[in-house]
């Protein structure tokens, strides 16, 4: 097993820093009952302290644990923009642009903490960034791939429409008369 702080130097030095805010891109943290936090605007019940007596409820800012019941777990973060509005708090004080999200937590089948090692985050990170990879780029044959197959399907749209008789423009536009099957004249 390694030290947090040596895991967290490899993946700094491997994956660098973010261009804005001069940050890890990546990082280790170990979960306790006091860290992390985060400053949450939102509804927070207040209980009497020690106790499971509930008090009231408050609207506002708090700052809450950013993982509660992860309490012994290492968890590798991403440094990434901040699209949660009620997240006022972000990897700086001074800026809650950027925030760091969970990527992977380490646990075993028993959902109990496993051990810390190098080759676990940075193969975690790997298919991160992969996924990641995958999810926002395209290569120019899905590009046209993609825009063939919108154009096939607006063509059918429009094929279908014009090709629909007088009977269903009448009776689409309200000026049509519908004749019900029970109604038949018997001269």
């Amino acid at each position: 097993m390694t030290t947090l702080e040596s895991v967290n130097q490899r993946v700094t030095d491997k994956w660098g820093y973010h261009p804005i805010t001069g940050l890890p891109n990546y990082k280790v943290i170990l979960v306790t009952d006091k860290y992390p936090t985060e400053k949450r605007h939102g509804e927070f019940n207040i209980f009497l302290k020690g106790t499971d007596i509930f008090l009231k409820t408050e609207t506002g800012v708090s700052e809450v644990l950013k993982y509660p019941g992860w309490e012994g777990f290492f968890v590798v973060e991403w440094l990434t923009y901040n699209q949660h509005h009620d997240v006022m708090s972000g990897a700086t004080p001074s800026d809650p642009r950027f925030i760091y999200e969970p990527v992977w937590r380490f646990y075993d089948q028993n959902d109990k903490p496993q051990p810390l090692h190098y080759e676990s985050v940075d193969f975690i990170i790997r298919m991160h960034k992969e996924s990641m990879r995958k999810k926002w780029i395209k290569t120019d044959a899905q590009h046209k791939a993609d825009d063939d197959a919108k154009k096939r399907e607006e063509s059918a749209y429009i094929r279908a429409a014009l090709d629909r008789s007088d009977v269903e423009d009448h009776l689409h536009w309200k000026s049509g008369v519908k004749l019900d099957s029970t109604k038949i004249f018997r001269g």
